[in-house]
Order: C-alpha cells, then structure tokens, then sequence
C-alpha cells in the first residue's frame, strides 16, 4: 500500500473550501455506511440524475474507500484550493466531480459512488502545476514501513496506467472510467488557467506542464 502524505508547494490562501469538503464528505459518508435508510440510494451516480450525478461524491461504500479519498483530496486539494481561491475551488471540485461522472456515464454506466472521480480531476490540475514537485509517499509492504519522494508526473503516469489496466481486464469494482475523466479534464484546465493567468505559480515552484511543453 502507497499513500502521498504531502506535496512540497507553498499555499498563497487558507484552503478552508477543501477542509469543510472533506468534513462535509466524511460526515455524509459515515452517515450512509451506519445507516440502513432508503436517502441513500438517490445519492448514488445511476444515470443522470442531478441527485446522482453530485450527491455521488459524497458517500463511500465503507471507512477504507473513504480513507483512500480523504487522504489525496487532502493531499492535493489543499495545494490546489491553497493557490486558486475557496470560491473557485468549489466549482472545480464540482465540475471535475461532474465531468468524471458524465464520462463514467458513457463508458461504464453501472452504479458508483464515491470521490474518486472529482479527486483525480484535482490530482490532474495538480499535475498541469506541479509536474516536478516532489510528493511525499508513505508504504506499508510485507510488514514494514516507510517513506520516499516522487515527482507527481511520475505518480500520475503510474495512476493513469493502472486505471487503463483496470479498464482492459474489465475490472468492474473501481469506476476507471470516471478516474480518467476527471483527471484529463483536471489536466487540461491546469494548462488553461496557467495559459490565462488564472493561477500564478510561486517562485519556490518547479515548472508547470505548460513551462516545459512550451518551445525554449
């Protein structure tokens, strides 16, 4: 098992949105996983129900699933809500949770629920800022434990790939398609708004994705 713990960037703002998110989100999740009420099943993404579509993001089948997502969403939504702003970070997280689940929609259409999808959107943007910044990893194997550094690009790469095997093998308990949805669109917004001037990085940054696919 591998956990990011931290990414090494500076925060310009508080990232008070993605702190009341992750509260909001484990006290909803916990609700559903100790509750045996009917409210639940209109919160799971089946279709296109605006109820589904958003409600989806914030419950999880059990603690784990839940864990998994709290921890990169603190990872890495505190880095992006901390160099954006709280009010746009709420409609990005939104929007990423939105187009992962449309994606989903199309490619899968089985039931999911679950952060993942939004949560890869921010790892993608965090991608398109932060390619060379390190992310500090923690491992657990075969009873012993540990920590390294890797730059995100290279734990995106790993990521991508492992949801495009579990397309391939057709593995049906993770929702691939939704993570791929919401991390290309979390890419292609990072180059966006570093196009626009939307997001300025800091100058303890590396370069972003746009610095280094842009001609010397």
């Amino acid at each position: 098992m591998i956990l990011p713990i931290s990414i090494n960037t500076l925060f310009q703002y508080r990232p008070f949105t993605n702190r009341i998110l992750i509260v909001t989100t484990c006290l909803i999740s916990l609700a559903a996983i100790f509750s045996n009420d009917d409210w639940i099943y209109g919160w799971i993404l089946d279709g296109w129900k605006l109820s589904g579509i958003f409600g989806h993001l914030f419950i999880h089948a059990d603690f784990f699933h839940l864990f998994g997502n709290i921890v990169y969403l603190w990872v890495f939504g505190n880095a992006i809500c901390g160099n954006t702003n709280n009010r746009l970070y709420l409609l990005l997280y939104l929007g990423f949770g939105l187009f992962a689940a449309a994606t989903h929609n199309i490619m899968d259409g089985s039931p999911a629920i679950g952060a993942s999808g939004a949560v890869n959107g921010i790892v993608g943007m965090a991608t398109a800022l932060y390619p060379k910044n390190s992310v500090n990893l923690f491992y657990f194997l075969l009873y012993r434990t540990g920590t390294f550094e890797l730059p995100l690009w290279v734990l995106s790469l790993f990521w991508v790939a492992m949801d495009l095997v579990r397309i391939s093998i057709g593995n049906s308990e993770v929702a691939a398609w939704a993570h791929i949805g919401g991390f290309f669109m979390g890419l292609a917004l990072g180059i966006l708004f570093l196009k626009a001037g939307i997001v300025k990085l800091t100058e303890w940054d590396n370069e972003s994705l746009l610095d280094s696919l842009s001609p010397k």
